[in-house]
This record gives C-alpha cells, sequence and structure tokens, in this order.
C-alpha cells in the first residue's frame, strides 16, 4: 500500500458552499443601489486617473483584489496631491499583490471621521443560523478586539424566516447603551444591511469600517461581500464575474484550477449536476453519487485505503456531453491513473447517458476504456443500455448485488494492481 495518508476522512461539510468573493467596488455598488453612503470615488484601470476631480483630495488608493488585508500587504496608499495620486497609481497597477495582479484601483476621497464601526453579517454553521456582529471599534485588528475585549463585539442570531423589522433593531441597540441620533441612525442601515444580505443571497457581509464623518453622515469606506456561487444566475452576476478562480473560495481557500474547470463545466449546461468537484491529492478519479450516497462511497474508498483525486458528485440527469467533459477533465490530471464511477441504485439518472459520457471522456484524454476504468457500478434505470455500451469497450458492469462497500473496496484492489507492485504490500 502507498504511504500517503489522506487526512481529511470526508469532504468538508460545505463541499458545495462555494463563494464568490466581489471586489470593493463592486460591493459597494450594491451598497449604494440599497441607500447606503460611499464616499466619491472613481475606478481606474490606467495609468492617468483621468476624471478624478482634484477638489477631492486628499485621497484613498486602494488595489481590487479578491483578498483581504491589503492594507498589510501595501495595497492601501494615501496622496494627498495629484502628483502624487499619478504615482500611486502608476506604482500599483500591475503589481503583484499576495501573488495577484493589480488590474483595477479604486480612488476615493478621504473621509474625516469621528468613531468606526464594524458590521459583519453571516452564517454559523455549529448554530445553524444566520447572524448580526457588531463592533464598537472597527477597522483593522477586529479579531484581536473580539478576543481581548468581547464586549466589545454584539452578536445578534437571526431567522431567514422572520423579517428583522426596525424596532427589533432599535431594541436590541438600545439594549446596548445607544440613544439618540446614532440609535436612529445606525438601527436603519442595520436593516438595510440584514434585509439585503438575504436578497443578495450573501454569504459574508462585512462593512469594516462604517464610519461617522465630520459631516454627521455614516459612510461605509470599506466592504466585503461574498455571494453563493449557486445564485450568480438569479444575482445576474455571472457574466461579469465569470470564472476566475480567484474569485471563488472553498471554505477558507481559493478554489484550484481543476476544482474552478470542473466548475465552469457544471455551470456550462443547466441539466444535472456534474462538475461540483473538491480536489484531493491522490490518485484514483471518482465520479459518485446517488440519492446523497456520495459521502457513503467516498468514505468507503478511503476506509479501504484507496487515494482518491477527487469528491465529485453526479445526478440529476446530466447529459452525455457534460458527463464526458468532466471525465475527460478528471483522467487528464497528471496525478490520476484510474477512474472508479460508484453510484446508488438511480432513477432520477440514466445509467447509460452516464456509461455513454465516461466512455466518450476517456477516449477524448487518450485513454482506453478498459484500462483506466477500475470500477463502474451504476444500477438502475437504462442498465440494460449501460452494460451493453461498456462491453463494447470491455469494461465490466458491477450491478447492485455488489454493495457499496464492496465496489469501493474492489475500485481500490483494481487500482492498486493497474499502478504496478511498487504500490503494493
Amino acid at each position: 500500500m502507498s504511504s500517503m495518508t489522506l487526512r481529511l476522512t470526508q469532504p468538508p461539510s460545505d463541499a458545495y458552499s462555494i463563494r464568490v468573493l466581489l471586489l470593493e467596488h463592486e460591493a459597494k455598488g450594491l451598497l449604494r443601489s440599497a441607500g447606503l453612503n460611499t464616499p466619491y470615488s472613481l475606478l481606474v484601470s490606467a495609468l492617468e486617473p483621468s476624471g478624478w476631480d482634484s477638489q477631492k483630495l486628499p485621497a484613498v488608493v486602494k488595489v481590487q483584489t479578491p483578498f483581504g488585508k491589503r492594507w498589510q500587504h501595501g495595497g492601501i496608499r494615501f496622496a494627498e496631491t495629484e502628483s502624487e495620486l499619478k504615482r500611486t497609481t502608476s506604482e500599483l497597477l500591475s503589481a503583484s499583490l499576495n501573488g495577484y495582479v493589480v488590474k483595477q484601483l479604486l480612488i476615493e476621497e478621504r473621509i474625516r471621521f469621528s468613531q468606526e464601526l464594524f458590521i459583519s453579517l453571516s452564517y454559523d454553521s455549529r448554530q445553524r443560523c444566520p447572524f448580526l456582529m457588531m463592533g464598537v471599534d472597527g477597522g483593522t485588528g477586529i479579531e484581536e478586539l473580539a478576543a481581548s475585549r468581547p464586549d466589545a463585539v454584539w452578536r445578534l442570531d437571526l431567522s431567514p424566516q422572520r423579517e428583522v423589522l426596525a424596532h427589533h433593531l432599535v431594541e436590541w441597540l438600545a439594549g446596548k447603551g445607544l440613544t439618540g441620533a446614532a440609535l436612529r441612525d445606525l438601527s436603519q442601515i442595520l436593516r438595510t444591511l440584514v434585509r439585503h444580505f438575504f436578497l443578495w443571497d450573501a454569504l459574508l457581509l462585512e462593512v469594516n469600517p462604517l464610519v461617522l464623518g465630520d459631516d454627521d453622515t455614516y459612510y461605509a469606506l470599506d466592504c466585503h461581500l461574498e455571494i453563493d456561487d449557486d445564485a450568480l444566475p438569479r444575482q445576474r452576476l455571472g457574466a461579469v464575474l465569470g470564472f476566475d478562480p480567484a474569485r471563488r473560495e472553498l471554505g477558507n481557500r481559493r478554489l484550484t484550477q481543476f476544482e474552478a474547470d470542473a466548475r465552469a463545466i457544471d455551470e456550462s449546461d443547466y441539466r444535472g449536476v456534474a462538475g461540483r468537484l473538491v480536489e484531493f491529492p491522490g490518485t484514483m478519479g471518482l465520479l459518485i453519487g446517488g440519492g446523497g450516497a456520495s459521502l457513503t462511497i467516498f468514505d468507503a474508498v478511503l476506509r479501504h485505503g484507496g487515494e482518491p483525486a477527487n469528491y465529485c458528485e453526479i445526478g440529476g440527469n446530466p447529459t452525455p456531453e457534460k458527463i464526458a467533459r468532466l471525465t475527460e477533465l478528471i483522467v487528464t490530471q497528471p496525478k490520476v491513473k484510474t477512474l472508479a464511477v460508484i453510484m446508488n441504485v438511480v432513477n432520477n439518472t440514466q445509467a447509460d447517458l452516464v456509461a455513454e459520457g465516461v466512455i466518450r471522456g476517456v477516449q477524448a484524454a487518450g485513454k482506453i476504456p478498459a484500462e483506466a476504468i477500475v470500477m463502474f457500478r451504476l444500477p438502475g434505470s437504462g442498465e440494460r443500455r449501460c452494460r451493453e455500451i461498456l462491453s463494447v469497450h470491455h469494461v465490466p458492469f458491477t450491478d447492485r448485488s455488489v454493495t457499496i462497500d464492496e465496489a469501493a473496496m474492489k475500485a481500490v484492489e483494481a487500482a492498486r494492481l493497474a499502478r504496478g507492485p511498487d504500490t503494493l504490500t
């Protein structure tokens, strides 16, 4: 057996919670559409910041990148004069910041303020509810503030079934000691943010800092917005955001190119699911699923010592073309040596169409199906034709008399044999 150890016993619980990170100027555009105040700004992608009102100096110049802590990476600078603004723009455009090439800058009027706050809306996976968090001291270092002064960070659990009304937030803030204009204005701002958090299908909406300007107006100086990418068609943002893997995260990491390419395949055709993929370091490609059985199959592969290259559930009757593209993508990964197709008994996915797509994908990758496919267990609808398609290419069909666990064990054993005697103990 190989000495490689997979430390994950199963895919992440949020395996399909792919989040799309909006750039700051995109997020602030949505805030403005919701009626919130942001500083006067100009988005530039050329060295000459033409169109900037010199009367709005001093200015803040901020790189537009899909990650936080730009200040620590030198991505936020101040400019007092026009010449300083041009020089700063020239230095930052096309610079590499934390591995990301800067293509756009947001130039904003520098707001003078007397107070800064932190506001965040997100989901608590343990409590299984959305929640609102507000800190009385915003800006950088909010994590340290929460650890050192937990009383300075307030939390309110929310219900997606119950609308948060103004009086709910007034009561909550009044209980924290707010009065007068601050109580009135902040309750209205929070209600707007809560409402649009749900309207935008957001997974995270963070305004940090929200400042009280010298003109007694609240401004959102920065905004971090992450949207569930399954909601992109409804939000009509798909065409704008595209498939840039740097804009998408799985859990707390960016999608790998393998995952992003698979995701693009899944989104290229609305019919069925085939491409919601999580990459692993092994050598055996997987196409698994069937009524929620994918996690059981994945765990069985690990339990028998298998080394999966991916977790990827298929279902809902994807087209052969979609299956073929996904199969080709998986088996052309340099690390992938074999492919196992293991599914529960299916009725909403046609086994013969899956077989047709898998064979086409393996052949398109320049491989021989009988050598690349070490297991094909897919009983159910279309099973008879599925057997016929596989038999033409000398790929054995495994029926329901073989359990999922047994199929996983056989696939792992066949994969070891296919890789050669150096993998055996």
